[in-house]
């Protein structure tokens, strides 16, 4: 699929030179198709390209340029940067209410679409309001069984969580499963969605076997569509991780973080911070939590490479990384490089003003394993970077 698409793109400015309307609408289902294979950063430059080419073309006010933001939204909520997404659905938005009638499918689906970074965000209020009524309209337009009402569903129940009504989410997760079973066929990635979704509320309520048996369902769903590495998939396995780790099943853990790294780097052939994340924050940590140091050390210094020789670098993820391998380090016996590096580490992080929610947790996570190797000092400047 990759190739077909490398193939595509060379022959769009060859043969569409000239076509620039047809051109963009080329590129958009490409960033799709890039999407669809879990490749978001690629995805969301091709989106961004054809919404650029439309602007030139077509000016600001026009559906077509709707579109494309409502397809730039879409790929960058896929790869969780909330944020940007719900800009650019609030653009889309804006444009096709002036254009259509109110409860036309296509606002319909833009409502149900800020609806989602919304809720991750914590405007959960306008969330609730934005799915209710898209909802509404979408029921209206094409019945109760519809493919994109049931992702709707899937939506509601996720904010009911997000506002704290985890009784009623549950149950509309797991009517909804039985739904999306019956009407989309057991393998179908919506089907994991709702698996993952019902395992996560059943371990924020402690109900950890039951989540494990959620995870690997989903896992054996998600295996039965993606054959490669994919974002869905990586995800599941985190997940899965994280409530094996809370039940002590340490072994399999940590054989589920290996395969996270080496899915990751399937996936990005080539240096990214996305490796960089699963070295670092996933193996990584681990290794260091349970006390393996001579492991978790080249395991890290790898990760700092990849973060520090990444293209997309993500700031100030390779200064936090350095705080990890400083208590490594520190595990070790090997103090005098764990204070050059706590150095670095801290001076560049006291640049920053402010830090968003990954950061800070990481950041939480740092001061947690200095603690651990007996440096409450430092453990102390970590936690004051984020106002602990």
């Amino acid at each position: 699929a990759r190739e077909l698409l490398e193939r595509s793109v060379a022959r769009l400015d060859r043969e569409l030179g000239n076509q620039p309307l047809e051109r963009a609408r080329l590129i958009n289902v490409i960033a799709e198709t890039y999407a669809n294979l879990g490749l978001y950063d690629k995805a969301s430059e091709f989106a961004q390209n054809g919404l650029e080419i439309r602007q030139e073309e077509l000016g600001e006010d026009h559906l077509d340029i709707a579109e494309s933001r409502h397809t730039l939204a879409a790929i960058l909520a896929s790869g969780h940067n909330w944020e940007r997404a719900s800009d650019q659905y609030r653009q889309a938005l804006d444009i096709r209410v002036r254009h259509l009638d109110e409860n036309h499918p296509l606002v319909a689906r833009t409502k149900l679409g800020l609806s989602v970074p919304l809720g991750y965000i914590g405007e959960v209020e306008e969330a609730e309001k934005l799915c209710g009524e898209a909802l509404e309209a979408l029921i209206a337009s094409f019945g109760e069984d519809d493919p994109i009402v049931l992702f709707g569903l899937g939506v509601r129940a996720v904010i009911l969580r997000q506002i704290g009504d985890i009784e009623t989410a549950e149950a509309l997760h797991v009517e909804l499963l039985e739904k999306q079973r019956r009407l989309l066929g057991s393998n179908h990635p919506d089907v994991a969605r709702t698996l993952n979704n019902v395992a996560y509320l059943l371990r924020t309520q402690k109900k950890y076997p039951e989540a494990e048996q959620r995870y690997r369902e989903a896992l054996e769903v998600l295996s039965q569509i993606h054959e490669g590495a994919h974002p869905n998939a990586i995800q599941v396995r985190l997940n899965l991780a994280s409530v094996l780790d809370l039940q002590e099943k340490f072994d399999e853990v940590e054989s589920l973080l290996r395969e996270v790294v080496d899915l990751r780097r399937e996936l990005h052939p080539e240096s990214d911070s996305q490796i960089g994340i699963a070295l670092v924050n996933g193996l990584g940590r681990f290794l260091v939590d349970k006390r393996k140091y001579a492991e978790a050390e080249p395991v890290l210094r790898e990760g700092i490479t990849v973060f520090d020789t990444s293209p997309g670098q993500r700031y100030p993820d390779p200064w936090i990384a350095r705080g990890s391998l400083a208590a490594c380090l520190f595990g070790l016996g090997e103090n005098t490089d764990a204070e050059r590096l706590v150095r670095r580490s801290l001076l560049a992080l006291e640049m920053f003003e402010d830090f968003s929610r990954n950061p800070r947790y990481n950041i939480q996570r740092v001061a947690d394993q200095l603690e651990m190797v007996g440096r409450p000092d430092l453990a102390t400047r970590y936690r004051a970077l984020i106002g602990d």
